[in-house]
C-alpha cells in the first residue's frame, strides 16, 4: 500500500514552470538568470536550431527551412513533454509564442498539475530593437510587439501573471 501511495504522490506532485514571452532583447534570458534556480531546465527553440545545426549560436536569430521549423515546433514539444512526464521544473523560453499557444500550453501543464507562473518581460519595441540592432529588422520586432501586447491583454489578469516592466536601455 505504501508504495501505491508513494507512487501516486510522486505523480500527482506538483511541479513549477515558467512561461517566458517578451520581444527579442527584452531581457527574458536575464530575468531566468536572476530569479530561477541555476541550472534550471530551458525549453528553448533557438537551443534546439543550434542542436540541429540551424544556427551556430543561440544568438545568431537565424531560422530554418519550413521544413526545419517544423522540426524545431515538434522536439520543442517533444522536450516540453519529457519535463512533465518527469515532473520536473522548467522554464519555456520561445519569444514566438502567440496568445492562443500559450493557453493550450497553459491549460497542458495546469491538468499536470504544474504551477504554472506566465512571466511577460515588458521592454519597449524601441529598446529591443536598439538592442538587436543588425541582427533582427526593427520592423519584425515590431510586428512582434503587436503579439506581445495581445498577450498582455489576455492574461494581465490571471493571477500567475507576473508582468516585469524593463525599460532600461
Amino acid at each position: 500500500m505504501r508504495d501505491i501511495l508513494s507512487f501516486l504522490f510522486e505523480k500527482l506532485s506538483p511541479f513549477n514552470v515558467w512561461i517566458m514571452c517578451g520581444l527579442p532583447g527584452s531581457g527574458k534570458s536575464t530575468w531566468i538568470d536572476e530569479n530561477l534556480p541555476e541550472g534550471i531546465n530551458v525549453v528553448n527553440q533557438d537551443s534546439i536550431r543550434v542542436e540541429l545545426g540551424i544556427m551556430d549560436n543561440v544568438d545568431s536569430k537565424k531560422i530554418g527551412t519550413k521544413e526545419q521549423e517544423k522540426e524545431v515546433s515538434k522536439l520543442n514539444d517533444e522536450q516540453i513533454e519529457k519535463f512533465i512526464r518527469a515532473r520536473q521544473d522548467f522554464v519555456i523560453d520561445n519569444t514566438n509564442l502567440k496568445a492562443g499557444r500559450i493557453e493550450n500550453i497553459y491549460k497542458r501543464l495546469t491538468k499536470a498539475n504544474a504551477n504554472v507562473t506566465i512571466v511577460i518581460v515588458d521592454t519597449p519595441a524601441k529598446t529591443c530593437i536598439e538592442r538587436r540592432k543588425g541582427d533582427i529588422p526593427p520592423e519584425v520586432i515590431e510586428k512582434m510587439a503587436l503579439s506581445i501586447e495581445k498577450i498582455k491583454d489576455k492574461f494581465r489578469n490571471n493571477k500567475n501573471t507576473i508582468i516585469v516592466k524593463n525599460d532600461k536601455s
